[in-house]
């Protein structure tokens, strides 16, 4: 799809994109151009043994029928007022977010590919009346990417590239909040931690607790469960404060565990299209014994 025509339909009132695109979006996405239609279904069989073949099959659909209207909403977003938002995306217990922003400690906002993840950073600008840094990997196709970073710009939130995370961040004079969606396989040439997630053994993006550390930034969770056709509630857990050791792990730990829960409390709304485990730790080149000098360097690789 063109930006030119996703703009367009982006004035349509919302109960029209869903009746007019998600139909075709469903179609194109599981019947035309199966889309990692075998990852799916390896992922959900792979993560939830306990469903019979028919209930996999069935999360499956129910995770495109998702997708499509996912499609439906992100066009919407180029025409979303603040109002908009407010409507849509419920946040049940904002004080949480809030009291961790009062602490005058930086505030970093762990979520998940659940729900809908781009109304949630939009909507979080919208609860805390401040602009949200958002962690944000740049997309193969440049002028779509133009179209998601003006997207999430338009409450004030600010992309910041993973590339120039660290260097970015460490301008800050002023506390800032950071959200950030680490629930992506991170690279197999980086350092990372390897934890259970879904009973798997499973990488996490080390640059999480890199940054905790350096920042002694107060990490708070976000869980976005959808209640009904473009409407989210959302929900926030505080995970973790510093102080912060090197080795210590319970920020990834807790991560781990809260998303999980959230994805078992709905899961045909998380992106089971992402190959989150192709590959192992016996794949892990990191885990090798090399030289000190050859070892790579302990720097973030997080994505939005």
């Amino acid at each position: 799809m063109s930006t030119a025509l996703a703009k367009l339909l982006s004035k349509l009132p919302l109960p029209l994109l869903y009746l007019l695109f998600a139909p075709v979006a469903f179609f194109s996405l599981y019947y035309l151009s199966r889309y990692r239609r075998k990852v799916v279904a390896n992922n959900i069989a792979q993560a939830m043994p306990e469903l019979t073949a028919k209930q996999q099959d069935k999360l499956a659909r129910d995770y495109y029928w998702h997708m499509a209207n996912l499609v439906c909403e992100v066009i919407k977003t180029d025409s979303m007022s603040k109002q908009q938002y407010q409507q849509r995306v419920n946040f049940t217990n904002p004080e949480v977010l809030l009291a961790a922003r009062e602490t005058g400690r930086h505030v970093i906002i762990l979520s998940q590919h659940q729900g809908n993840w781009e109304w949630l950073l939009a909507g979080c600008a919208a609860c805390m009346e401040n602009p949200v840094d958002v962690v944000y990997k740049e997309l193969h196709d440049s002028a779509f990417d133009e179209f998601m970073r003006s997207a999430r710009e338009r409450m004030g939130n600010t992309p910041i590239s993973h590339k120039v995370l660290f260097k970015e961040l460490g301008k800050r004079k002023e506390p800032w909040v950071l959200a950030m969606l680490a629930d992506q396989a991170p690279q197999r040439k980086t350092n990372k931690w390897w934890g259970t997630f879904f009973n798997r053994e499973t990488p996490f993006q080390m640059g999480i607790e890199l940054l905790s550390r350096r920042s002694k930034a107060v990490i708070v969770f976000a869980s976005s469960q959808r209640v009904s056709r473009g409407y989210y509630d959302c929900t926030f857990t505080q995970l973790a404060e510093p102080p912060y050791k090197k080795d210590d792990h319970r920020i990834l730990e807790a991560y781990a565990s809260n998303m999980e829960s959230a994805i078992r409390a709905q899961p045909e709304t998380w992106l089971w299209s992402n190959n989150r485990w192709r590959y192992g730790k016996s794949d892990d080149p990191t885990l090798v014994e090399q030289p000190a000098s050859k070892r790579p360097p302990e720097t973030d690789n997080s994505g939005a």
